[in-house]
């Protein structure tokens, strides 16, 4: 029911912050396969999608529906507790739901991870290929071909945490200092989206946000695996799998050093987390731990809150609600510059 009133609040919302950019879009979409256009897979679905006959807000009600029906079955699959989880879930949704295709992205790099997961034959090939897919649809995607290494070897041991962290300091150096000489080596379309988003982020909010929440993520599972004898073989194994993937998701500090923008790859590891830490209080039977994995928890949900407060509310949660077929205010006019104390 929580999932079907988040679909009410995006699939019939007529405007948002990004809304107009993606109407235009939908409403111009053609089918030329000889585009320089990197980002083909959005095109040939808005092209078909437009050519059977959608208009653009049936467009949005479609998408939103698959979006939000793969990520609940996501949470059915994996979460002992999904209410909890869905209401942690309505926040990273609000944030979400306006870039459209980065969250039809996450949405697929989620049904990747599941296939890894589930060791389905040939999971990592297939993995790449989906990645490759999401690439289709936004090209900044292709970063995410970074989590096969969290599952290129030993799936049931952690990557060597302290290790990663000193590569990454290189890394971060490196992007810091010479991130010219790594411009002239790249293709020009990716150039170009770099310069384009590279507005100089350096040691931001998000940057430190993202080292916290992995080591929440790393401290939350280790003492879960030393204190827990309860834990199935197969369901140890996803959760060493779920930190190595948020080891790895380190060398993004690098990248935001320079392009802030890759910073919302962080909504896609809050959705994966939160899955699997509300998962695992189901195998917590001590009081005392199971008080300090909820400690863990909440300070997770406490950054996605900041996030969420930092976002402009003015253009994604009021309209939601109130630029809405169902819900929605005919007399509402957003307010680009809101401000928090009117």
């Amino acid at each position: 029911m929580f999932f079907l009133f988040m679909w009410s609040l995006w699939g019939a919302n007529t405007w948002n912050g990004d809304s107009e950019a993606y109407r235009w879009q939908f409403e111009n979409a053609i089918w030329n396969i000889n585009t320089n256009e990197y980002e083909k897979g959005y095109v040939v679905l808005t092209f078909i999608l437009r050519y059977i006959g959608l208009s653009y807000q049936q467009f949005i009600g479609l998408i939103s529906f698959i979006v939000l029906l793969s990520v609940l079955r996501y949470i059915l699959k994996y979460s002992k507790y999904p209410a909890l989880f869905s209401l942690m879930y309505f926040f990273v949704f609000i944030m979400e739901f306006v870039y459209l295709r980065n969250y039809i992205v996450h949405s697929l790099l989620l049904f990747g991870v599941m296939l890894v997961l589930e060791k389905v034959k040939y999971y990592k090939f297939w993995f790449i290929l989906i990645v490759l897919l999401a690439t289709s649809i936004h090209s900044t995607a292709i970063i995410g071909l970074i989590f096969y290494f969290a599952f290129l070897n030993n799936e049931n041991k952690l990557i060597n945490i302290k290790k990663v962290l000193i590569y990454v300091a290189f890394f971060v150096f490196f992007m810091a200092f010479l991130f010219d000489t790594l411009q002239s080596v790249i293709g020009s379309f990716y150039l170009n989206k770099l310069s384009y988003y590279a507005t100089g982020g350096g040691f931001s909010n998000v940057f430190f946000a993202h080292v916290i929440l992995v080591l929440l993520v790393y401290y939350f599972f280790t003492t879960i695996f030393k204190t827990s004898k309860i834990i199935p073989n197969k369901v140890r194994r996803w959760y060493i799998i779920i930190v190595n993937i948020n080891i790895v998701s380190l060398f993004y500090l690098g990248l935001y050093f320079q392009v802030p923008y890759f910073a919302r790859i962080v909504r896609f590891l809050f959705t994966l987390d939160l899955i699997f830490m509300t998962s695992a209080l189901y195998y917590i039977g001590n009081f005392k731990l199971k008080l300090r994995s909820y400690t863990y928890i909440w300070f997770v949900f406490f950054f996605i809150i900041i996030m969420f407060l930092k976002s402009t509310l003015s253009l994604t949660l009021y309209p939601l609600y109130k630029k809405n077929i169902i819900w929605g205010e005919e007399t509402y006019v957003p307010k680009f510059d809101y401000d928090a104390n009117e």
